[in-house]
């Protein structure tokens, strides 16, 4: 850590992402926790295209999205 507890310049900043899948019938409801960029979409991605083929309905709860 730097000064005024910044990272030193050159270090990547820390980007989570927490995706939770629940299920009732045929709706699927995703949650999505957390930073969305180009470093964590891929991850997203393929939550959704795991369950797309099977969800005749698709909710994304994107409240605790910070990004």
């Amino acid at each position: 850590m730097g000064l005024f507890g910044k990272k030193n310049k050159g270090s990547a900043p820390e980007t989570k992402l927490k995706v939770s899948v629940n299920k009732d019938g045929d709706t699927y409801t995703v949650l999505v926790e957390g930073r969305l960029d180009t470093l964590t979409s891929p991850q997203l991605e393929g939550e959704i295209n795991n369950i797309i083929g099977n969800a005749k309905k698709l909710v994304l709860d994107l409240a605790k999205l910070d990004y």
